[in-house]
């Protein structure tokens, strides 16, 4: 094709490009050129039939470009299709031919360029631009200045080559690698496909070539990746599966995530536990600073050994102002190294307190019932004199003469004023489980004595549960027969006998099951089992229906939606009426002993603390577990009058402590606007004739209001108290601030976080040693005592330290 049709047909192209809509320029184009490309090629050999295609191609993309347009230029008011296509001209490309090595794509992009050259009068051909962003590549090379000014140095260890940087391709970058350092050629790869931008023009107008294709997955995690956040996900990984320290030297994970992502590095073995002591460490600021913000703490501490190593455990809760949810976090487990006396257990308990400067806030701290731990609260924990109405103060005695005492008494006494404890709250679930458990371990005519009716029946169960836990053949076959392994009682898991019998009768129930059993206890080796008749079945039933309302008050102390201490007394109330309604249920007679035995009337225990009244009656004359039910919201004082029912006086007490508990609480936030409106305007003239600066009894003429003040607002508060109970109910499932009074609800929700923030029951250090033992497993007994405190501690308060 000769050079003057180019130049028509160039020419054409420039007179018809305006009708194109902007979005649909660089698509015209491109069609543009791949016809120009074709004429090149001598592929068109007739110019006329070319323009005529070119504009019915044009038209056909843009139909609402008319000839009566206001942007039309063809004056004689014809349409286009009628124009001759002679006029039509394109511009002139100054070079046509393929350029070899080069793809089609970047043949138009010149050819496009050239385009926009020619319609602005430049002749001159430009370089192609490959535009890379060095950010993303300063893993791999280094951006060149100075005297490596047009080079990429390798940012490579130990390598010193000086790649030239060519701006229309990276084949030398990518062959580098490919050749020097293969493991990251990939990740080269990935990262130019990511930061290249072919076909762009210099001023940003062009179209992204990664527009017009779809994306890879390398290119998304080349421009998503982050190694610290990935970081971060692997050590929560290793802190929340209790996993050892020794899985980051994993060849087959290595061998994954390089997969994955060969930029991602993998921290050695060391450096994970010392990012791990670190992570603790600031944890341990975080947690500080959140409790420093808590009016009120509760905590809860036990003990707990496994693989020859003891270990003391403490928790610490608190109520969210907001939702008055309970929030919970670990204090610190660490390892007893001497005996657990009472003053070990005190001085442990008070450092740890310190630890986190929360001692002032405590209210009390929940154990289980054993001697070293009550005896330690007993000797060092703070004393609350309460004072009864009615009762006299203790006279004061004055000391005639100096007491004389030795330097090692003053010591002794000055290292025991330091350890400081606060209130001391017995485990109400542990409590239980000793009522479960040692308190019925020997009732007559039950377990105990002539005509022992689950005796016999236990023993068969005991048997059965001692094959399946030491003999792995009969293990095997109890889970053939059955389907499933049986539930073993637990000595340190509470409920867990309940549990077990329950599932055994079950079974039982069911005469093909039972009689799958029985052939498996007659033919066990070496000593058969007795079989179980219908009076064994119907034993451990009734067994089970007895215990279930102590396993279901057990539950409930346990859980986490109901560890209010105002909940405390209402649930005990609920177990003592199951357990008076099964005493009068003639199906169970045979464990009505049991049951009686249970409640625990003086008859049967004596002097005995044990049984329903030995361990709880003293506790429904607890005033502040009273208060707690009280300002609970689905109890209030209607519940506490029903316990209060023999006792009006401890009532009324308790009701007045309420109200001026919320007066208190009132006053504290508006004592000076209470101050200021209870002074008087104007003092009256009488008064004021008869005071002078210097009359020392001027204090004994003012007018006082602010008593009247506190009396009008002990009776607003008092009718508040008394109507609250009428507009809340037992309904309320989920407790929030707005089952509250409005008028002084904030008032409302201190008193309530004040008396229900004690814990009722030390299940969260339970659960604790739960996920030590995750840790301690038989291959990690030689974990440091530092590395398994900052597991421990880590695992749990994970959630709320921040990332």
């Amino acid at each position: 094709m000769c050079r003057a049709s180019r130049q028509s047909l160039a020419a054409a192209m420039a007179d018809t490009t305006w009708c194109l809509e902007e979005e649909e320029e660089e698509e015209e184009k491109e069609e543009l050129l791949m016809l120009t490309l074709a004429l090149n090629n001598k592929r068109e050999k007739k110019t006329g039939t070319l323009h005529k295609f070119c504009k019915d191609k044009i038209r056909s993309r843009n139909p609402s470009a008319q000839s009566d347009t206001p942007r039309s230029r063809n004056p004689s008011g014809l349409a286009e299709s009628e124009s001759d296509a002679s006029d039509i001209q394109l511009p002139e490309f100054s070079s046509l031919e393929l350029m070899p090595g080069t793809s089609r794509a970047e043949d138009m992009d010149i050819a496009n360029t050239e385009a926009k050259q020619a319609e602005e009068g430049h002749g001159s051909r430009r370089k192609r631009d490959l535009y890379i962003d060095w950010d993303i590549l300063k893993p791999f090379f280094k951006c060149g200045v100075g005297r490596d000014a047009g080079f990429a140095p390798c940012a490579k260890k130990n390598c010193t080559a000086r790649l030239k940087l060519q701006n229309d391709t990276s084949s030398n970058l990518k062959k580098h690698y490919a050749t020097k350092h293969p493991l990251d050629s990939r990740a080269l790869k990935a990262a130019l496909d990511s930061s290249s931008k072919r076909g762009c023009s210099a001023s940003g107008g062009g179209r992204d070539a990664k527009s017009l294709r779809q994306g890879c997955i390398e290119e998304a995690m080349a421009e998503r990746f982050d190694q610290q956040k990935v970081l971060d996900l692997f050590y929560e990984w290793i802190i929340r599966d209790m996993l050892p320290t020794i899985t980051t030297e994993s060849e087959a994970l290595r061998a994954i995530l390089n997969y994955l992502n060969p930029q991602f590095k993998l921290p050695s073995r060391k450096k994970l536990g010392d990012d791990i002591m670190h992570m603790s460490a600031r944890a341990k600021n975080e947690l500080t600073q959140i409790m420093s913000k808590q009016d009120y703490l509760a905590t809860t501490a036990d003990s707990w050994s496994s693989h020859n190593q003891a270990f003391i455990g403490s928790t610490v809760s608190w109520l969210n102002k907001a939702t008055l949810e309970r929030t919970t976090a670990v204090l610190g487990m660490k390892e007893v190294k001497e005996s657990q006396t009472a003053e070990y257990l005190a001085r442990s308990l008070s450092k740890l307190h310190e630890d986190f400067s929360i001692s002032s806030k405590i209210l009390c701290t929940t154990t289980d019932n054993g001697t070293n731990y009550v005896s330690a609260f007993v000797n060092f924990a703070q004393e609350d004199v309460v004072i009864q109405p009615g009762e006299d103060k203790p006279d004061e005695e004055l000391a005639d003469e100096p007491q004389v005492i030795s330097m090692e008494e003053a010591l002794d006494q000055a290292d025991e004023a330091e350890v400081n404890l606060p209130k001391h709250q017995r485990c109400g679930a542990h409590t239980l489980n000793l009522l479960a458990s040692e308190d019925v371990s020997k009732v007559s005519q039950w377990n105990h004595g002539g005509r022992n009716f689950f005796r016999r029946s236990a023993a068969k169960a005991q048997s059965l549960w001692n094959a399946q836990g030491f003999r792995t053949v009969a293990a095997n076959e109890i889970k053939d027969a059955i389907g499933k392994k049986l539930k073993v009682p637990g000595a340190t898991r509470w409920n867990s006998s309940y549990d077990s019998y329950k599932m055994l009768s079950g079974l039982l129930q069911d005469l093909d099951t039972r009689k799958k059993i029985n052939n498996l206890c007659t033919s066990m080796p070496p000593n058969p089992i007795p079989a179980f008749v219908d009076e064994d079945s119907e034993v451990i039933a009734k067994c089970v229906k007895v215990m279930a309302p102590v396993a279901n008050a057990l539950d409930k102390m346990q859980s986490d939606q109901h560890a209010y201490m105002g909940n405390f007394l209402p649930n005990l109330l609920v177990l003592q009426r199951d357990l008076n309604l099964l005493r009068d249920d003639n199906s169970i007679k045979h464990a009505k002993p049991l049951v009686t035995y249970l409640l625990g009337t003086q008859e049967h225990h004596g002097r005995d603390k044990k049984g329903f009244t030995g361990r709880f009656q003293h506790m429904f004359e607890d005033q502040e577990k009273l208060l707690a039910t009280a300002f609970h919201p689905r109890f209030h004082l209607k519940m506490v009058k029903y316990i209060c029912r023999t006792n009006p006086d401890l009532y009324n007490l308790v009701r007045d402590k309420m109200v001026s508990d919320l007066v208190a609480q009132i006053m504290s936030k508006e004592g000076d606007v209470a101050s200021a409106s209870s002074q008087p305007t104007s003092r009256p003239q009488s008064v004021a004739s008869h005071t002078s600066e210097h009359d020392e009894f001027a204090f004994l003429l003012e007018d006082e209001k602010e008593p009247v003040v506190m009396a009008n607002l002990e009776k607003e508060v008092a009718k508040e108290v008394d109507s609250w109970g009428a507009i809340v109910g037992s309904s309320i499932m989920k407790i929030s601030p707005a089952n509250f009074p409005k008028e002084h609800r904030q008032d409302w929700v201190n008193c309530f976080i004040k008396y229900n923030t004690p814990l009722p029951s030390s299940a969260s250090a339970e659960r604790l040693f739960s996920f030590g033992l995750d840790i301690l497993r038989p291959k990690r007994a030689s974990l440091t005592n530092l590395n398994f405190e900052n597991l421990t501690f880590m695992k749990e308060n994970l959630k709320l330290v921040k990332r």
